[in-house]
């Protein structure tokens, strides 16, 4: 039995949120918990933001998905691993009296989901410079998780933050693992962990009912997500996100909505479409549906490489679905200019366009919405509470410690680039090559592998 006077020793000892920052207040809340604008107090001029994850029910501690989060985050946070296109985690406090866990971030002033709604609002559309740099810097980090054996299987334009005033504005930041996973080879069912991906950018094969899926999922994310910079509305959007017992009706409304953007897929085309659960249960007319997407794009976009890239992101076959390394070399960004800034408008001496800053919230107000919104995962374990969070935050491994490569695999080679065409970036121009990781060749991803396995 655990020294319960030594417990209470070493919790006294324990630094506080209070102890190290200065909230200044809410500035957003989900089904995860509340996020709060602090300040640093050995730092005033540190702006982060604080991340408190809730607790599941009462007495059952923090959810699986929770647990997951801060192991992933530390791994990925350390120096070796840290990618200029992932969040890192500058510091998890944990308060056993409150059994509160906090995770403590660099600070974004904006995300995707806001900036899109307000050229929504406005009916204009994005710079085809400002779309090119912010999709570039979205598939750099996605590549990096997925040479990392990580699927993140939440993407979407909430979780893709962009840093505001400082050295990295405009700088991209996929967000919120709460859904990643470490998968490895061979795969094992991951069907078992119930809904996956915002049901609006949540690819065919799950909606059919795969019970293995593989990266491609999160390529799938990206092409909605990149229609959605274009068009600046949701691709697939107007299907209610799943309540209890109507998962199936909802997850069928979306499938019409992808067959009717995209046309119905057909064996053809995608061999292992027969084998999957719920293509037997369609009704006939939704396996003969026409959609001229190409057609659609072409009233917001001239740009022949933008429509064949994103298209090719929305391939219905999760083998023939283009790679994050494959999107990285396409034509769209190596013809165009890409910049690492992307706030910065078209044109020389263009003027960041004034997006709206995050506003401080009533916390109340902001919990009952993020309740109210449910578009996360449904059933997540509660397998682990605060403690088990606790000793993995003093170990310093979280619950991820499964293996995640120190880099890419060797010949994995993109050229991570910004400024004109066939130019390096100023600290990050030249071609990024990683070393690959000990241990046996076959066991890490590469060229010669299945597409998006």
């Amino acid at each position: 039995m655990v020294d319960e006077v030594a417990r209470a020793r070493k919790d006294a000892c324990r630094p506080t949120l209070e102890d190290k920052y200065t909230i200044h207040g809410c500035v957003g809340a989900g089904t995860y918990g509340v996020v709060y604008k602090a300040v640093c107090k050995d730092d005033p001029k540190r702006v982060v933001a604080i991340k408190k994850l809730r607790l599941t029910r009462e007495g059952d501690g923090l959810s699986l998905t929770a647990c997951r989060e801060v192991g992933l985050l530390r791994e990925l946070s350390q120096d070796s691993l840290q990618h200029e296109n992932i969040v890192s985690l500058r510091d998890v406090l944990v308060e056993p009296q409150s059994k509160a866990l906090y995770l403590v971030f660099d600070y974004s002033e904006f995300d995707l989901f806001d900036m899109v709604r307000l050229h929504n609002k406005e009916k204009s559309r994005l710079p085809e410079r400002r779309v090119r740099s912010l999709m570039y810097q979205m598939l750099s980090g996605i590549y990096y998780l997925h040479t990392n054996w990580i699927i993140h299987r939440d993407l979407k334009p909430s979780n893709i933050l962009v840093m505001g005033d400082g050295p990295d504005e405009g700088v991209v930041k996929v967000a919120d693992f709460g859904l990643a996973r470490i998968f490895q080879d061979p795969l094992q069912s991951l069907s078992h962990d119930g809904a996956v991906v915002t049901i609006w950018y949540r690819a065919p094969e799950l909606l059919l009912g795969a019970k293995h899926y593989t990266r491609a999922i999160d390529m799938w994310a990206l092409g909605a997500i990149f229609a959605e910079l274009l068009m600046t509305r949701p691709l697939f959007g107007g299907v209610v996100q799943e309540e209890r017992g109507k998962e199936k009706e909802a997850q069928m409304k979306q499938l019409e909505k992808i067959f009717g953007t995209l046309g119905s897929p057909n064996a053809n085309e995608w061999k292992e479409l027969q084998y999957l659960r719920e293509w037997a249960t369609l009704p006939k007319e939704m396996k003969t549906m026409k959609g001229e997407l190409r057609k659609e794009l072409r009233r917001y976009t001239t740009d022949n490489n933008a429509i064949t890239l994103l298209l090719s992101m929305l391939e219905y076959d999760p083998t023939k679905r283009v790679t994050a390394k494959e999107a990285l070399e396409h034509p769209y960004f190596r013809d165009g200019q890409i910049v690492r800034n992307s706030l910065i408008a078209d044109g020389p001496g263009g003027k960041r366009l004034q997006y709206a800053q995050r506003q401080i919230k009533e916390e109340k107000k902001m919990q009952n919405k993020g309740q109210a919104a449910r578009h996360g995962n449904h059933g997540a374990s509660h397998a682990h509470g605060a403690a088990v969070v606790a000793a993995a935050v003093a170990a310093g491994q979280g619950n991820a410690n499964n293996g995640i490569s120190r880099g890419v695999p060797a010949g994995a080679t993109v050229a991570l680039r910004y400024g004109q065409p066939g130019a390096g970036a100023a600290g990050t121009g030249a071609s990024r090559k990683r070393p690959a990781p000990g241990g046996s060749n076959a066991s890490q991803p590469s060229d010669k592998a299945p597409r998006n396995m």
